[in-house]
């Protein structure tokens, strides 16, 4: 009797939870994007197994409860197993989108919802395929068509592993989030507290689920019918846990809201923002990750998520500055120092917290960083050969005033931008410095090794060659935020545009001298004057720039320069480089360019007939790869595919790589 109340009254619970976010997902398209939209499946799943809950008390009570073998047995059991699997991984999808939302905030996040609909279809129809197979389906000990009980060892740990596995990954995200509360801030941690609870209930109820599985060893004990009853209540409360838990989303809140409103709401106006701004109006304000946002619903992690993303960036920023503070002393005591070998092995290591800081710095500076709602996360900060960088940073010191470039005030909009983008290439972190000058980027722990082996001849190479084309790495730091495990490896770079407005920019061309796979655009191109948005590649740049338009005197000077640079990259045996060139309107620039000329090859001037405003910037990016075995996979998975072996794909071997770069070189620039 008690376990027919609990199956009716939860799965009428549930149907009437679940089955007015489904009807908002059918009757507002805009809740149905990336990403709230895998929260459909999730809702869907629910309701079918809900009725399933529902119709299997009444045709009990009618006494016309299916038998096993009957076909409306096997109908049961298919659905309600199908969609109980359904609920597993999409629950266990769910958690891990939540977790790495918050674990990867500053790159993207890896789970995309796409792979968290196929994480949970493809297990789940593959999971009934083979109870179907094996004759696992119908009536089963508990009275219920569903999977059949059985007291087969085998059995019971194939049915116990799934839940074990959930039940680790929750407990692991939960002491993951109890850490990260300590770097929240008050709206921040009422989600989170939420969210740990809800992890912490989803535990509690697959243990008593997994419990249950061990009921066709008890029946007829006196323990039988308590673990039956513990079962299925298990079963109710996840499916109820989980749909309540969703009704945090303010989105979802809004969109169920305008079911019933008689007002017409418009769908620009269900958004995550407006709930929450009522919800504050008593005058403590927003967060600006919130209150930034476009009105787009989005799942509220991912607003949580941008305001962690948003003061880690600040963090990292200001350590940053910290830092090249704290070093413009030590290279002021010796006006040009030299190179030793045990330099390129130092690392200097410090600590920042909001104590520390706010008691070496001006308070009314600080005091403007807590107005503009910034907070120091603590973070411990490593940096590698900084003596040695100090060579570079002495010798480009009239090209780079580092501690402005990276004040925190003056880069307010690019810190906003960084909370609200989704990172580079592969999701990895990407800052512009707000005067352009500067580039900070996330790379490898693989990268970081070549850097630190390629030192010693890098950075003498660069002091004796001032005026060289790669792209100069200024410092390379790791950072370590208090509440993360993952240490966040950072280049600091020149931007091979700096000084160039980004509005002045026409083109951007990403080359590596291959023609496999290298364009962007296809069709009849655009005039020489003409802005593109995207960043274009080799045989974009031969069917609608043909070459470089610039004197003989100039191209001679770009294949010197690319020569000795390309020889000291096959030296260290690197690969997969690019050069970068940009086209960019002289016009749109204000004052004299001239004053931009930071060396013999910046600000090239175009001698195209009749665009002579324009002018060229170039330089060497991406310098960081070895011929390993992903590149070398890369290559043999192209040559294959088409079925050539001689095909000229852009991953080669050093030396190999370095002659086409160069041959690509050549063919564009003007010779004497």
């Amino acid at each position: 009797f008690y376990t027919e109340v609990v199956l009716f009254w939860g799965g009428l619970i549930s149907v009437v939870s679940s089955g007015l976010q489904v009807l908002s997902f059918c009757a507002f398209n805009q809740i149905r994007r990336h990403p709230l939209w895998m929260l459909l499946g999730l809702s869907c799943s629910e309701v079918v197994i809900a009725v399933h809950w529902m119709i299997t008390v009444f045709q009990d009570f009618y006494g016309k409860r299916p038998r096993q073998g009957t076909l409306e047995c096997d109908l049961h059991a298919i659905a309600s197993t199908f969609c109980g699997s359904l609920i597993y991984f999409y629950n266990l999808s769910l958690v891990g989108y939540y977790f790495n939302a918050v674990r990867h905030t500053m790159s993207r996040n890896p789970l995309k919802p796409i792979f968290l609909h196929i994480l949970a279809w493809i297990p789940s129809i593959l999971f009934v395929l083979y109870l179907y197979t094996q004759h696992r389906l119908g009536e089963n000990k508990m009275g219920i068509c569903s999977i059949t009980s059985s007291k087969d060892i085998r059995s019971l740990i194939v049915s116990t592993i799934p839940n074990i596995i959930f039940i680790t990954l929750a407990t692991s995200a939960l002491f993951y989030l109890r850490r990260l509360l300590q770097s929240s801030d008050e709206n921040e941690k009422d989600f989170l507290r939420f969210f740990s609870r809800y992890i912490m209930a989803l535990i509690v109820l697959w243990t008593l689920i997994t419990i249950s599985f061990f009921f066709p060893y008890m029946v007829g004990t006196a323990w039988g019918d308590i673990v039956r009853f513990c079962g299925h209540l298990a079963k109710v409360l996840t499916a109820i846990v989980s749909s309540f838990f969703r009704f945090w989303e303010p989105a979802l809140v809004s969109s169920v809201k305008a079911l019933f409103s008689r007002k017409r709401i418009s769908v620009e106006s269900i958004d995550m923002v407006t709930p929450l701004m009522e919800e504050h109006n008593s005058g403590t304000d927003l967060p600006r990750s919130l209150t930034s946002r476009p009105k787009d619903p989005g799942l509220l992690i991912e607003g949580i998520r941008e305001g962690f993303k948003r003061r880690e960036t600040f963090s990292v920023i200001f350590a940053l500055r910290y830092y090249f503070q704290k070093g413009s002393q030590r290279r002021t005591e010796r006006s040009f120092p030299q190179l030793e070998p045990s330099m390129f092995s130092e690392e200097e290591s410090f600590y920042l917290s909001e104590t520390k800081v706010s008691l070496e710095i001006n308070m009314s500076e600080w005091n403007k960083y807590l107005e503009r709602g910034y907070g120091l996360q603590p973070v411990a900060i490593k940096c590698f050969a900084p003596r040695a960088f100090d060579v570079l940073l002495v010798q480009e010191a009239k090209k780079y005033d580092l501690c402005a470039s990276l004040d925190p005030l003056a880069n307010e909009e690019a810190i906003e931008l960084a909370g609200q983008a989704d990172g580079g290439r592969g999701g990895e972190f990407f800052f512009f410095s707000a005067d352009r000058r500067l580039i900070i980027k996330s790379i490898s722990p693989t990268e970081l090794q070549v850097i630190r082996e390629m030192l010693p001849n890098y950075i003498s190479y660069l002091k004796d060659s001032q005026n060289s084309l790669l792209s100069k790495i200024l410092s390379v730091i790791q950072v370590n935020f208090e509440a993360r495990r993952e240490p966040l490896n950072l280049l600091v770079m020149e931007n091979i545009d700096a000084g160039v407005p980004l509005g002045a920019v026409l083109r951007r061309y990403d080359m590596k001298g291959s023609t496999i796979d290298r364009q962007v655009l296809t069709g009849s191109g655009f005039a020489p004057d003409e802005k593109v948005e995207k960043v274009l590649k080799d045989l974009d740049f031969l069917n609608f720039e043909e070459k470089l338009w610039v004197s003989s005197n100039y191209g001679e000077k770009i294949k010197v320069k690319l020569t000795r640079d390309t020889d000291l990259l096959r030296q260290l045996e690197l690969m997969d480089y690019s050069l970068y060139l940009s086209v960019f309107d002289t016009t749109k620039i204000e004052g004299n360019v001239e004053r931009f000329r930071e060396g013999p090859l910046k600000f090239i001037p175009c001698t195209r007939p009749g665009f002579e405003h324009l002018a060229y910037n170039l330089g060497v990016i991406d310098y960081l790869q070895r011929y390993d075995f992903g590149k070398k996979f890369e290559k043999t998975l192209k040559v294959v595919r088409a079925f050539d072996s001689q095909v000229d794909v852009s991953a080669q071997a050093p030396n190999k790589y370095a002659d086409r770069f160069m041959e690509f070189i050549a063919r564009i620039s003007p010779s004497k």
